[in-house]
């Protein structure tokens, strides 16, 4: 084997048929690293004959630190799965180097009949944690034939267990085209658990077949021992995360950390000091709600500011226990100036007796208002409202919780500066097990992403006039009440304030909106007539569509063009015929916005047949130019800067000349949100040929300065809620695709050609235009492929690597207020180490 690659298999599983003579299921995963920290092309061999069979690099894990110490070096991890229908004798792995392909693994016929699993049904368990009270398992599960298959937790007895049981898409599987989008093969389930019981997975596709796997409790992980990642934002699943040690050259999985030097690093960045985990939620979530000290010391506090803060309650025929943990959650709460209004519209006697008994309990602190018929849940409110005399108003179902610091949290947001409007992040509660699940969290304010879904959703606070103000709650938006008063408020309000901890749980049981999307459509429908009555309220004319199932809920928003402008696209190129060919013809061919230029910014190209490519066009197009840049150090941002001077367009298209567009209105849509006078840039969705995200925006200090969101993650996938179908807000776009007005292009002095000649010149430009205050919008419905190569090394030419890491440093140091800050659009829970969209319990 080369020493320029190193792997590690972490995982073999081979299933085959019990009622086929050959039908076999393979799946494989490890890593496989080259010298280069490239991801190598593997290519597989079945009985000594090449195959199309694709291995899938399904996420980066971090391994150690870099050997200068001033990073975590990343590992490839590969997941290999294909079917087989005749004998299986021998499978070969094929590393790709620049010395030829490197066989770096084999199986022969005896190991393989020795590790097969007879049966049609593969179900593979990701992860599993047996620990009291509380159980998780994930996994994906799926028929060889593709039978529908069903999954059930079962006891000793092989009687049906309670539990929660979640199905879900697998972007593995999808990627490896052993399955479609459609196909909820993934699993995930939650359970009560106690030492000693013996549970069993059971998947059966009919009375006849079926597959039942114990769970035994040596399986189970403690927070120390696990060695495994998990990224909300892929859909993926759990894999295996892998340790690469450079001084015995090779991967391994499962290695415990040197517990001594744990002792002498104590640095959070340094592997040995570090579990390389995504815990399940309750698990992190017990790591960050604040303990009995902590709430004490809240209870001491004593602000210069002490607003009363008036919690308002619809309630109609609450369960007594529901209704119980809802008040015990507000007469709890650490910071002592509430009230509780509830207008209760039950038609049962014991509400109204327990609804008396806390009035009395808590004479003026809890206030009741018994309605003498059911007006509605818009109505409900505005009489519980009616009651509130406090300078906020905070919004509470009667059926949910919120946690004890929680108007604390408000108030110490308030003492600094008076918001209009305040939310927080919020989860889940889970009936049946009491687990705390699903978390979401939020961005600070996004004005467009809450134009396709209400993600501001609870906590909503707001002040008690403004909620008056604009009319309070309306019955005509009953199921998206909260939806549309929240869109009032914010377009009422000026200053809105985000605070990023879980403060709210959203109880979920049979009927409830989170539980069951489908039990209340009216609920979505209510929605998307909040949308459109908010945006003509802003004179906006556009088309408001909810979106198909399972994305209920969530909407998009299609602006109209106001006019029709002239658009100049730059396109820098040196010596890529064929590269700029496609892209070329994609403006041409696909593109359905016909008032547009061309401008081809020629860079130092030597190749004959360029300069015969650049004549043609020129030839064949009357609104394309070519224009030549005579620098002679390649600079990216001069050499676009230049290209503008010629433009004579109202926006300008940034582009790669490695790209094409998918969608024929690529540009349209983009150009529709540019118009709007709030917007100074918009992005584009970039795929990889694969069809992966190779962008879709920008998070600033992921990574160290800035990364993209939904890397190589599939398109098929939704993101973490739902976010890469969702057009948003961000820090900034990569401009290999970036649309903004030239005005503005020039007033704000183009790309920064002295501090950042390659790197960071499009961050650089999109944090200046956000600073004026205009929104940076990456547009989910613009497609377009981008060539660049996801398996590309680093450049290892010194004086380049000089350069990027001087321009690293210079935006550290031009930025490092707001990098320290954090990114406005990505929650703070997030790990800016990894993965978007990760967490990991130190």
């Amino acid at each position: 084997m080369s020493d320029n690659v190193h792997y590690g298999i972490d995982r073999i599983r081979i299933f085959r048929s019990n009622t086929e003579e050959y039908s076999y299921s393979v799946f494989i995963m490890g890593c496989c690293l080259s010298r280069e920290d490239t991801e190598p092309d593997i290519h597989v061999k079945i009985n000594g004959n090449p195959t199309s069979v694709r291995c899938v690099y399904s996420r980066r894990y971090v391994s150690e630190r870099t050997e200068d110490g001033t990073g975590i070096r990343s590992i490839p991890v590969f997941s290999i799965m294909f079917d087989w229908t005749s004998q299986l004798e021998r499978i070969e792995l094929f590393s790709e180097t620049e010395n030829g392909n490197i066989r770096f693994f084999e199986i022969n016929n005896k190991l393989i009949d020795g590790i097969t699993e007879y049966t049609s049904i593969d179900l593979n368990i990701d992860e599993i944690s047996l620990t009291e009270p509380t159980c998780y398992v994930r996994g994906w599960i799926r028929h060889i034939a593709g039978k529908e298959l069903d999954i059930e937790l079962i006891d000793d007895k092989g009687n049906s267990y309670p539990a929660i049981i979640n199905r879900n898409c697998r972007g593995d599987l999808v990627l490896a085209g052993m399955a479609d989008e459609s196909n909820d093969l993934g699993f995930d389930i939650s359970f009560p658990y106690k030492t000693g019981e013996q549970l069993s997975i059971r998947a059966s596709a009919d009375d006849s077949e079926s597959l039942t796997v114990p769970l035994e409790t040596k399986q189970r992980i403690t927070k120390t021992k696990l060695y495994r990642a998990y990224a909300c934002a892929s859909g993926m699943g759990f894999v295996n995360a892998v340790r690469y040690y450079s001084d015995s050259k090779k991967i391994t999985g499962h290695s415990e950390p040197d517990k001594s030097q744990c002792e002498q690093c104590k640095k959070l960045t340094c592997p040995h000091n570090r579990n390389f985990a995504v815990p399940y939620y309750h698990s992190w979530f017990s790591e960050h709600i604040p303990d009995e000290d902590e709430l004490q010391k809240q209870k001491k506090t004593k602000f210069a500011y002490n607003p009363l803060i008036s919690i308002v309650v619809p309630c109609y025929n609450t369960p007594l226990d529901y209704l119980q943990d809802m008040i015990g959650s507000v007469v709890n709460q650490t910071y002592p100036n509430w009230e509780l209004c509830i207008a209760d519209a039950s038609d049962n006697g014991e509400t109204d007796w327990m609804l008396g008994k806390y009035a009395e309990q808590f004479p003026g602190k809890v206030k009741v208002v018994k309605l003498t018929k059911n007006l509605g849940i818009s109505e409900n409110t505005n009489k519980a409202l009616e009651l509130a005399s406090g300078e906020y108003a905070a919004m509470l179902d009667h059926d949910d919780t919120i946690t004890p610091d929680a108007l604390f949290r408000i108030v110490s947001e308030l003492q600094n500066e008076h918001y209009d409007v305040i939310y927080s992040d919020e989860d889940k509660l889970i009936e049946d097990t009491g687990i705390y699940d699903d978390p979401h969290f939020k961005p600070d304010f996004d004005p467009e992403l809450l134009r396709t879904n209400n993600y501001i959703c609870h906590l909503f606070c707001a002040k008690l006039d403004l909620i008056r103000k604009v009319g309070c709650y309306r019955s005509e938006y009953d199921g998206s009440q909260d939806y549309d008063i929240i869109l009032r408020c914010t377009e009422n309000g000026e200053k809105i304030c985000h605070i990023p901890r879980v403060l709210y749980h959203w109880r979920m049981h049979k009927g409830s909106t989170a539980e069951d999307p489908e039990s209340k459509m009216y609920c979505y429908l209510a929605g998307e007539k909040a949308i459109r009555d908010h945006l003509a309220r802003k004179g906006i004319d556009a088309e408001v569509s909810m979106m198909k199932k399972p994305l209920y809920g969530r909407y998009i928003v299609k602006y109209r063009l106001r006019s029709r402008p002239k658009v100049s696209i730059l396109i820098p190129n040196c010596d890529e015929k064929e590269t700029l060919e496609t892209c070329i013809k994609s403006l041409y061919e696909i593109n359905d916005y016909d008032n547009f230029e061309v401008i081809v910014i020629e860079n130092n190209s030597r190749k004959k047949e360029t300069f015969e490519y650049y004549r043609k066009l020129e030839r064949e197009y009357g609104n394309l130019k070519i224009v030549i840049w005579n620098g002679t150090e390649f600079n990216y941002s001069s050499i676009n800067n230049f290209g503008e001077k010629y433009a004579t367009g109202e926006y300008l298209l940034l582009l790669n000349n490695d790209t094409s567009m998918i969608t024929p209105d690529a540009l349209s849509d983009m150009l529709s949100i540019c118009e709007r006078e709030e917007v100074g840039i918009v992005g584009a969705k970039l795929l990889y040929p694969d069809n992966s995200i190779q962008h879709a925006g920008v998070i600033l200090g992921l990574g160290g300065i800035a990364g993209h969101t939904f890397s190589h993650v599939p398109d098929s996938a939704y993101g973490y809620m739902c976010r890469a179908r969702l057009s948003c807000c961000c820090s900034a776009v990569t401009a290999a695709c970036l649309l903004m007005s030239r005005k503005l292009y020039e007033d704000i002095g183009g790309l920064n050609e002295t501090a950042f000649k390659v790197a960071f010149n499009d961050v650089d430009l999109c944090l200046r235009v956000h600073r004026r205050g205009y929104l940076i919008v990456w547009d989910a419905h613009s497609y377009w492929y981008h060539y660049e190569s996801k398996t590309r090394g680093l450049d290892t030419d010194p004086d380049k690597l000089k350069r990027f890491e001087d321009e690293k440093k210079r935006f550290a140091v031009i930025w490092k207020k707001l990098l320290e800050k954090g990114d406005p659009y990505y929650n703070p829970n997030w790990d800016l180490r990894y993965d978007s969209y990760t967490t990991y319990i130190q």
